[in-house]
């Protein structure tokens, strides 16, 4: 995914330029990598936690969110379950927030409404 530094600070407007600049490079590594990666380099093999669930959780931290959740539809597979995408609550349908689309292996700038909206019927989401 190719976000522009302006695209970030239109969006997310409470961020300040360093903190646009991080989030930009993180996006952007974000992309190469996706959710899991075996050249994840040390974050991936000394974690818990996924490559993808490491960035969630800094993208929540750095936008003030309210957690990362899920977007459940049609069931997937046996890891994903019925789990569609993974997004950063901003705490209203509408307000932007970064969102992990599982089938496009994409970290994107969207809505939770917007998602669901253009893709509800295509993934069974409720």
């Amino acid at each position: 995914m190719r976000v522009s530094l302006k695209t970030i600070q239109q969006r997310f407007p409470h961020l300040d330029l360093e903190t646009s600049q991080w989030m930009r490079a993180m996006l952007k590594q974000a992309g190469s990598y996706g959710w899991y990666s075996q050249d994840s380099g040390e974050w991936g093999r000394c974690s818990e936690f996924s490559l993808g669930e490491i960035y969630m959780r800094t993208f929540n931290e750095m936008l003030e969110g309210h957690g990362t959740e899920a977007i459940r539809g049609r069931w997937s597979n046996g890891y994903w379950c019925d789990i569609i995408a993974v997004y950063v609550n901003m705490g209203d349908t509408y307000n932007s927030t970064i969102l992990y689309d599982r089938e496009k292996r994409d970290f994107r700038i969207t809505t939770f409404g917007d998602f669901v909206e253009q893709y509800g019927r295509k993934y069974g989401i409720e």
